[in-house]
């Protein structure tokens, strides 16, 4: 129930909380703090014309009855529309009193006054207005009220602005108002009482004014802080009396608005967040508080200074920020606790099926370590020792075969010999003089001493010894140890990082005072992402070994991933391959028709097919490729959960582009090796023939020997038809090099038309197997001759010999050329420092696996003369 209308819950909330502070009256600080400097920092309306003239006297002056009838008169004679005097003296005679009830518009303010409206007038005959002068009240140092009236002996009496106003038909509402302080200090315009005495006025000046006499301000410290002078000198209570008046006279009161439509905002600023902040994410619904926060801001500013009404700008900000933060804060927990249940579900199902656990946390997982260097270095004695952290002695981690106890006391200090030199030579070191295990072995054997650095920093050391013969019948093997002595110090490196973190999970009061004591949803999302992204990780590499080119859709066309075979036929096919659809890829490397290959592909989805096609890359390689299109069903556990990405029970649609050419290639050994083995029975049977033919006397003698020879072709093709069915992915296979030399020689006829050259190649007519990569033999053949085609003078031949001697057949290949210095020509073949130019870039390729057949190969050139290459390779056995 709750739940549902949360949103409501968090706008009444934050509503209520305001509200109540606003009633409280606990937010008078802060808004009239902004309230000033709405005041302060707004346009100054000069548009309006103030309605008072001050005039002011000395504070230590007195006004006498003389001078104040004579202010009086002249004030009337320049027109006058009302005279306020402020703190009249108690000397004043009746003749003033008398000239001023004359004239119908004088008011006496009175600081001090009773419930009475003729105090300090000498004739109760002579009565004139008197108006209270009370303190005006202050809100936390700052004046911007006055009161229009006041409660005196519980009668409401008018003040002196009451009065002025009330006298120009203007009926003011009683109680406070704040002040218009819009117009800007020094607005009102004053005089000096001496001026005035001196008749120094003129009539535009005080003609339609009231004029207020009284006292200035002579102390700082007495004066009143308003928001147009808060940060200048105070403002006299004369001043503030002539503001207070002009404001009623203009009617421009600054008015408030009243709690019920306050209340009406805060409503309207909680519907708008509640719609707002639902579609929004955390960024987008700080930006947006931000600009509203600031709009208030603006709104209050140009309400206070065009309708003179000025609305509570604070509670609205809080209200908003308020908001905002009940959301987020309601948010964050619905986030956490959606997140808390997704981990913990996706973390009992990772565990459970797929993810190891984690290597520290293996039992005995050091053994494992150990175990492993023992099967893969064949040791006889093992230890591992680590660091003790901030001391310079070590201690055991694991041994195997011996412990601790084997090593002297003495030498635990790896400041100290032999660990000293180890680590200054960076590497493994054999001991020859100090051995490290006091007990000997009992067979020829060398120790051995590795320091374990990491990050430039000693983690440890690895001690082991091992058979003299096993050490040095392998060249690699430092270059072994060197290698694992990096990986066991990374490893001991992040064993100190995982014990210090256990270490630190224990420490419940460092936790409790870091606020750590529970997992939180980042950390559990943080380690889930990280075996996700492991396992996605491994997934991709395992995708990318296979076999096969493959890629995978889902039902609708869409590209979920390809491996790297894929993504390189694709880019030599110059297809796009996250833009094309299924359908598309497969019209487009089978040629079949759109309507068929949409036929098919129903199949594989409704009927659950598959199809193996053959891929129409081009027309000489239409059988060296196929497709096998077949679907791919949905997880159990995807189907029953009802989350599935698809509305079919089906993962998506697997493509297999397989590579037949190897498979075609070994039919092709094959054949050829069958070809050979007939063609050398046919001249064995021959030969046999041809001596029962003769009649000799030794004819036993050749059948038997004839026997004998066909039975060993028999066997040796046995042989190779074995070895290329077991080796199948294996580098090396039986061949035979006549095909294989005359497939290059038909490659290169193009170029060796083009120069016009010749060749009669003189070879036999059998030759024996060689194991070679046929594949790789061929490209060799072709780049000698392209190479000596290149070289070779237009018109000339090229000489092609080979022969077979002593379990090795002999290629020589010679032109009539330009030629390089042999010099030049040995550098470009074989110095890797040196540069190769494109010309000599292939045949530098072609040659590096013949050593590898068990072959040799010799390039020479002679300038003027041309090139010559021997190729020897060895016969198979």
């Amino acid at each position: 129930m709750i739940g549902r209308y949360r949103g409501v819950l968090v706008v009444v909330g934050a509503i209520g909380i305001v509200s109540i502070a606003s009633l409280l009256q606990l937010l008078r600080a802060p808004d009239g703090w902004v309230y000033d400097q709405a005041v302060r920092l707004g346009g100054w309306d000069t548009s309006s014309v103030p309605q008072v003239l001050i005039v002011e006297s000395d504070a230590q002056a007195e006004l006498t009855s003389i001078k104040a009838l004579a202010v009086l008169n002249y004030l009337q004679q320049l027109g006058a529309s009302q005279t306020i005097f402020l703190n009249l003296p108690s000397g004043i005679n009746d003749a003033f009193y008398q000239q001023a009830k004359e004239y119908g518009n004088v008011i006496v303010g009175d600081p001090g006054i009773k419930a009475t409206t003729q105090s300090r007038i000498p004739s109760a005959d002579l009565p004139l207005p008197v108006g209270a002068l009370g303190f005006p009240p202050a809100e936390f140092g700052i004046h911007r009220r006055a009161a229009a009236t006041v409660i005196v002996n519980k009668l409401e009496q008018p003040t002196v602005a009451m009065l002025s106003a009330q006298h120009h038909g203007k009926q003011p509402a009683p109680g406070d108002y704040l002040i218009n302080f819009n117009s800007g200090p020094d607005w009102i315009p004053r005089v000096s009482l001496d001026r005035v005495l001196a008749k120094g006025l003129i009539t535009e000046l005080v003609a339609g004014r009231t004029v207020v006499i009284g006292k200035s301000q002579t102390l700082p410290d007495v004066g009143l802080y308003t928001p147009i002078n808060a940060s200048r000198n105070s403002m006299s209570l004369l001043e503030f009396q002539a503001y207070a008046i002009d404001t009623l006279l203009q009617d421009k009161q600054i008015h408030t608005t009243p709690w019920i439509l306050n209340l009406l905002m805060f409503g309207l600023i909680g519907l708008l967040s509640l719609m707002v902040y639902q579609w929004f994410n955390l960024d987008r619904s700080s930006w947006f508080t931000l600009l509203l926060v600031i709009s208030y801001l603006g709104l209050g500013w140009l309400l206070l200074h065009a309708l003179l009404v000025w609305i509570p700008v604070i509670e609205m900000m809080i209200a908003q920020v308020l908001t905002f933060f009940l959301f987020v804060r309601f948010k964050l927990v619905k986030d956490d606790q959606e997140m808390r249940h997704t981990v913990l579900r996706r973390m009992a199902r990772l565990q459970e099926y797929v993810l190891p656990p984690d290597f520290y946390d293996l039992d005995e997982h050091w053994v494992r370590v150990i175990t492993f260097l023992d099967q893969t270095l064949n040791l006889n004695r093992v230890i591992l020792l680590e660091r003790v952290k901030g001391d310079h002695r070590v201690r055991e981690v694991q041994a195997l075969r011996c412990s601790l106890q084997d090593i002297d006391e003495r030498r635990r200090d790896f400041e100290r010999p032999p660990y000293s030199d180890a680590i200054a030579e960076g590497g493994p070191i054999m001991l020859e003089q100090r051995l490290f295990f006091s007990t000997p072995s009992g067979n020829p054997h060398n120790q051995y001493l590795v320091p374990l650095l990491f990050g430039g920093e000693v983690q440890g050391f690895w001690a082991f010894d091992v058979d003299s013969t096993v050490a040095d019948s392998a060249d690699s093997f430092l270059v072994t140890i060197r290698n694992f002595a990096g990986q066991i110090a990374e490893l001991l490196y992040h064993r100190h990082r995982w014990m210090e973190q256990q270490h630190a999970k224990k420490k419940i009061f460092q936790r409790f005072f870091r606020l750590d004591v529970a997992r939180g949803s980042s950390q559990e999302i943080g380690e889930l992402l990280e075996l996700l992204d492991n396992r996605l990780v491994a997934l991709q590499s395992v995708f990318d070994g296979l076999a096969t080119a493959a890629i995978h859709y889902d039902l609708f066309g869409r590209v979920i991933q390809l491996n790297s075979s894929m993504e390189e036929f694709m880019r030599q096919q110059n297809l796009p391959g996250y833009e094309l659809t299924a359908l598309d890829l497969l019209v487009a490397i089978t040629g079949m028709p759109l309507d068929h290959a949409r036929s098919l592909l129903r199949q594989v989805v409704i009927d659950r097919q598959s199809f193996l096609i053959p891929v129409a890359i081009n027309k000489d390689e239409r059988e060296d490729h196929s497709v096998h299109v077949k679907p791919l069903a949905a997880p159990e556990a995807e189907r029953t959960s009802g989350r599935s990405t698809s509305p079919f029970e089906l993962a998506g649609i697997l493509f297999e582009l397989s590579d037949e050419r190897g498979v075609k290639k070994r039919i092709e050994i094959r054949e050829q090796l069958l070809e050979w083995m007939s063609i050398r029975i046919r001249d064995e049977l021959n030969t046999f023939a041809d001596s029962i033919a003769a009649r000799h006397s030794d004819t036993v003698n050749l059948l038997g020997a004839g026997v004998i020879k066909v039975l060993a072709t028999m066997d040796q093709v046995h042989t190779a038809l074995s070895a290329s069915a077991v080796n199948a992915s294996s580098s090396l296979s039986l061949a035979d090099a006549h095909p294989l030399l005359f497939s290059a020689i038909s490659e290169m006829d193009e170029a060796m038309n083009g120069k016009k050259l010749v060749c009669n190649p003189e070879v036999p007519r059998l030759m024996s197997l060689i194991a070679v990569q046929p594949d790789q033999l061929r490209l060799l053949f072709r780049a000698i001759l392209d190479a000596l085609i290149t070289d070779a003078v237009t018109g000339s031949e090229l000489e092609i010999l080979v022969t077979e001697h002593k379990a090795s057949l002999y290629f020589t290949f010679s032109n009539t050329g330009f030629g390089i210095p042999d010099e030049q020509l040995q550098a470009h073949l074989w110095q890797p420092e040196y540069g190769v130019t494109e010309e000599f870039k292939d045949l530098r390729e072609a040659i590096q696996p013949v050593a590898d057949w068990g072959g040799d190969i010799r390039i020479n050139s002679d300038v003027g003369a041309g090139m010559k290459i021997s190729l020897r390779l060895t016969v198979a056995k």
